[in-house]
């Protein structure tokens, strides 16, 4: 029997006091002593959020649900609701429908005729379900993406495997307003291909963004395939090199062309990049754009600013162990205007980004570093430049670096690593969990290079606290320390 539960915040779930790191309005952990993850959010016609991801701690049997977060402008729970069956399912995507309500994608193994169905389900503006749907067949069947499409209906992007073998394809599946499908398309070869976001275009068919190991240069390639109305191919166009590369999102602009957003791997020590793709109408590339922070860097989410501009949202990792949460803002061309990397000591990501009605910047991702248990779902809210201070016009763009404490918890003394990749001035320092600033630690010019400072913790108590690096008023990374006297 479906299950669709109210769970209430003075109940039984964790949410902190709101963090308020001193680089952020305000972040905001939701979950339980098992891995909860945020997927998707938006904000809401009433200036809150809605989150989506996927909860272990509120399950029924610990397997996993589908979760849905209703919180207000600073980020108080309103409502949780979870939806799933005995087994696992997963909610990717949500978007607020014409009348007020949400609907979600993602796909469920409690309500599927094999392993993994897509899954579709719409809810009131309370998050109470109206209705639901699954689609696919015997094998592992994925949805990624779902959008509002003119006519009420709805379409979905995901990956369908119709084979004992693990080929699997990219899947289009369009519905009418009850979720009934009207018709589904399926792209791809011998290979592993992958539909990660679709939205529709100002023609009435769509773009649909992910990644192919059918085509391509080699390993896997970025793959944007325009379909018309019916979901019709009319073209596709792969970018990448001989190694892994994936397209996350994608954004139709006002010219007709398209902005990527995705991973780019080089296969050098580098390791990979957040890259950004335009292309023209018929996906003929016209820039493109990397940013590189830690070895292992990428983005998962783009989106059109008011300012023309575009705001990414993704992860930047300094090794397999350890990433951040990131936020990168760029003009119209791509071009980096600043840049956010936001985390504890452990591993934060960010899986979708929206710019709110004042400008600033809503994320929802999943953190390691903050909450009750194993991971917990992550809201992360920024004023309209990423950071509330004036910065300068130049940026660093790489080599920049606050590296996790060791050991972590200390007792008293805590000598703390960061890295500059040119002489810059900085300001480093402890906050509380309140973000009222405990001591400064280094302020002023600074050469390039690596540099060693060590905090004396001797006149504070036991406790959590935050060190701050920020560099030339705008880059900004924060590392989550433990005092145990």
């Amino acid at each position: 029997m479906k299950r669709c539960y109210l769970v209430l915040w003075g109940m039984i779930i964790y949410w902190n006091s709101v963090i308020a790191q001193p680089d952020t309005l305000w972040t905001m952990p939701y979950g339980g002593n098992l891995s909860d993850e945020g997927n998707g959010v938006l904000q809401t016609g009433d200036g809150g959020y809605a989150a989506v991801g996927s909860s272990n701690s509120y399950s029924a049997d610990s397997t996993g649900d589908i979760w849905l977060i209703k919180a207000n402008e600073a980020g108080g729970l309103e409502w949780i609701r979870t939806y799933g069956g005995s087994k696992w399912d997963k909610g990717k995507s949500v978007a607020e429908t014409d009348d007020g309500g949400f609907v979600i994608a993602g796909y469920t193994n409690s309500f599927s005729m094999g392993d993994y169905n897509v899954y579709l389900l719409k809810t009131d503006y309370f998050g109470v379900q109206k209705w639901e749907k699954t689609y696919g067949g015997i094998y592992h069947d994925y949805g990624y993406s779902v959008e509002q499409t003119t006519d009420g209906g709805f379409i979905i992007a995901g990956s369908r495997c119709m084979t004992l073998f693990g080929n699997y394809d990219v899947w289009l599946i369009k519905t009418d307003e009850w979720g009934n499908e009207q018709w589904n398309k399926t792209y791809g070869r011998a290979g592993g291909d992958h539909g990660y976001e679709v939205k529709q275009t100002v023609d009435g068919g769509y773009i649909i963004a992910g990644w192919t190991g059918s085509i391509g240069a080699g390993g896997d390639d970025v793959w944007l395939i325009k379909t018309d109305n019916m979901g019709n191919m009319e073209w596709n166009q792969t970018y990448g090199g001989h190694f892994d590369d994936k397209g996350y999102s994608v954004l139709p602009i006002s010219d007709g062309g398209y902005i990527v957003a995705g991973m780019r791997d080089e296969g050098s020590v580098d390791g990979s990049d957040v890259w950004l793709i335009k292309v023209d109408t018929e996906g003929g590339m016209q820039w493109e754009q990397r940013f590189h922070s830690g070895e292992y860097d990428g983005g998962a989410c783009v989106r059109q600013t008011k300012d023309g501009g575009l705001i990414v949202a993704g992860y930047f990792g300094a090794d397999f162990d350890t990433y951040d949460l990131c936020a990168i803002k760029t003009d119209a061309e791509g071009n980096e205007q600043w840049r956010r990397a936001i985390g504890g000591e452990s591993n934060d990501w960010g899986n979708s980004v929206r710019q709110t009605a004042d400008c600033g910047y809503i994320i929802a991702g999943m953190t390691e570093s903050y909450g009750a248990g194993d991971y917990d779902v992550w809201l992360v809210r920024l004023d309209s430049d990423g950071v509330s201070v004036e910065g300068t016009e130049e940026i660093p763009s790489s080599g920049f670096m606050l590296y996790p404490p060791n050991p972590n918890p200390f007792n008293q003394r805590l000598a703390l690593e960061f890295s500059l990749p040119e002489a810059a001035e900085i300001k480093l320092a402890v906050y509380d969990v309140l973000g009222r600033e405990v001591q400064e630690l280094g302020i002023g010019n600074w050469d390039l290079g690596k540099h060693t400072v060590v905090w004396d913790a001797s006149g504070v108590g036991s406790g959590v606290y935050f060190v701050r690096l920020v560099v030339d008023g705008r880059w900004s990374m924060v590392r989550k320390v433990v005092l145990m006297k």
